[in-house]
């Protein structure tokens, strides 16, 4: 659970949230919260109907399980940070750090990622379906069980992406399996496909076809 006191330290602004933090052992503790709810009830007021922050300092911090909905990030670092089961709809990260970030079972329905480069782990059973990905480095980056459903991709660098199905025996001769979606995704090209790392179970925009 979050530990109050860094929800009032984000209240003070970016020099006084980075100050304090810097020099912390482990990260901030921003966990299992709405983020958007928790700072209203303490004043602070939405800009554009969002909660923005811009250049904070989020390494290692823990968002596990928070809701980050109408949540804006712009130039904040991200690194080794902990999103998992977080979620973020309509949230924003634009030009932020995201290495090492942990992003399983992360969802998002009209997220937006900007000039961001996507970790290298792999990022498992997490949905980001009808969400903006524009001028993003993918290429590192590897989806498993991951839906991208009626997304856009503008711009951004796919070649190397890997897109995998996951599959658990569940039995002598069954086995249950979790499959990743790139259906109605728009922006990405034959080339693109091409070029990335897809199980031939993910499921392409209408018009595109697995590469034998």
């Amino acid at each position: 659970m979050a530990d109050l006191q860094y929800i009032e330290l984000l209240l003070e602004g970016v020099d006084a949230w980075n100050a304090a933090v810097g020099g912390l052992q482990s990260g901030p503790d921003l966990s299992n919260i709405n983020l958007f709810e928790e700072l209203e009830r303490r004043g602070f007021q939405p800009d554009q109907g969002a909660m923005k922050f811009e250049r904070f300092d989020f390494k290692t911090a823990s968002f596990s399980d928070t809701d980050l909905t109408y949540v804006w990030f712009s130039e904040c670092d991200f690194r080794e940070a902990k999103l998992q089961g977080t979620r973020l709809d309509r949230s924003s990260f634009s030009q932020c750090r995201l290495e090492g970030m942990k992003l399983n079972d992360a969802s998002g329905s009209e997220a937006s990622f900007t000039d961001c480069e996507f970790p290298a782990q792999p990022v498992s059973f997490a949905s980001f379906e009808q969400s903006w990905f524009t001028r993003c480095d993918m290429s590192k980056a590897g989806f498993n069980a991951t839906s991208f459903r009626y997304s856009s991709f503008e711009d951004c660098r796919v070649a190397g992406m890997r897109v995998s199905t996951v599959c658990y025996r569940t039995g002598w001769q069954s086995e249950e399996c979790y499959y990743s979606s790139l259906e109605g995704v728009s922006g990405l090209s034959q080339e693109d496909i091409a070029s990335m790392r897809l199980d031939p179970s993910v499921t392409l925009p209408d018009g595109l076809e697995h590469v034998k």
